[in-house]
């Protein structure tokens, strides 16, 4: 027998159920949505509560247990030390040895290194990588080795005036202390020389052999000096080192700006002639003198030691000066005639 269906038979309970949800939805899917997102939302504020909770709790420890300020002091292996804006580009530099203001809190990161605000003054600021913030005053300076760029004398005291061995540019020295910084420049080395501690000044030192090695010839002018040669069996302008340097400045005796200079030597021609070289000055723009004292570190002087009485006579003191029976009592007078030069013209200078 065959089962016929009637035409307006009803649907059952189950099928009218499911026939409903999916109308309800398209009905209402602004509403589905909404509801979708704020258990989103609760999921996610939970996670963020109980999952992110313990680095919380230790941040909050540690900007607890870290002071707002610090004090710090500059260290490098170079005079300057250089500090940044806040995207890490260069703003300026202080001197190494500097105390300065740290902001533990206020911190950058960029190639792994940590960079830390720092107040560098009254008015300067910046960030500081904190590899050049040291604790310690005494560790401002970090280089273990200098290499000489102009020949010296090695100092045998840190106060006195002997001298121990010449050191030729381009002399790798260890250093084991310094005396004191000024503006970065460490004005002198303790280092070690051949199992001896001496004193080598800083300012005419490098860090690296390459800049000891460096020429400066900034206006064309060394191939002029070094095709002199060795005139005089002394050496070479070659040799020489021409880096300018900065000229010190004294408060009570300000160097004329622009400088007109007449040099004069310490002969005993130009001591029994001073009166006519100062009146000489006053009717031209002379307004300095330079007076070259020969104290044994001029060119040639090294090679004297083994020369007699009368080369030395004639080498250092020409035109009928006394006689000089050795090296120290020449020195010793070529030194004195350069004082007394120097006092006669200071009254005129310091008038000028």
């Amino acid at each position: 027998m065959k089962t016929r269906r009637m035409k307006n038979a009803k649907p059952t309970t189950e099928s009218a159920g499911r026939g409903k949800l999916p109308a309800f939805l398209r009905q209402n899917s602004w509403l589905v949505l909404l509801a979708a997102l704020c258990l989103l939302a609760v999921v996610l504020l939970l996670l963020l509560l109980f999952g992110g909770g313990t680095n919380r709790q230790q941040t909050a420890a540690g900007a607890e247990n870290t002071p707002r300020y610090r004090t710090a002091y500059l260290c490098a292996s170079e005079p300057q030390v250089v500090y940044y804006d806040a995207e890490l580009i260069e703003k300026g530099t202080a001197p190494r040895g500097s105390e300065v203001t740290c902001a533990p809190g206020e911190t950058l990161e960029r190639g792994g290194v940590r960079y830390e605000l720092t107040y560098i003054g009254a008015v300067n600021y910046g960030y500081v990588a904190e590899e050049n913030l040291t604790d310690d005053p005494a560790g401002a300076v970090e280089e273990k080795t200098v290499y000489v760029r102009t020949a010296q004398n090695l100092r045998l005291t840190e106060d006195g005036a002997e001298l121990g061995a010449l050191v030729k540019q381009g002399t790798e020295l260890t250093v084991t202390g310094y005396d004191r910084l000024d503006d970065g420049v460490v004005h002198l080395y303790k280092v070690s020389w051949e199992g001896k501690t001496c004193y080598l000044s800083g300012e005419y030192t490098e860090t690296t052999a390459e800049a000891a090695a460096e020429i400066y010839d900034r206006y064309g002018i060394y191939e002029t000096h070094a095709a002199r040669g060795d005139l005089y069996g002394g050496g070479d302008a070659g040799s020489l080192d021409y880096t300018p340097r900065e000229k010190p400045s004294f408060s009570d005796n300000k160097m004329p700006d622009p400088c007109y200079c007449l040099y004069l030597t310490c002969d005993r021609d130009v001591l029994a002639k001073i009166d006519d070289y100062i009146a000489y000055a006053k009717t031209t723009k002379i307004n300095a003198f330079v007076v070259n004292i020969m104290d044994g570190t001029s060119v040639g002087c090294g090679l004297l030691r083994d020369r007699p009485a009368h080369d030395l006579q004639r080498l250092l003191f020409r035109r009928g000066s006394p006689r000089v029976r050795d090296q120290r009592h020449g020195w010793q007078t070529a030194l004195s005639r350069g004082k007394l030069l120097a006092e006669r013209l200071l009254p005129l200078c310091v008038g000028v």
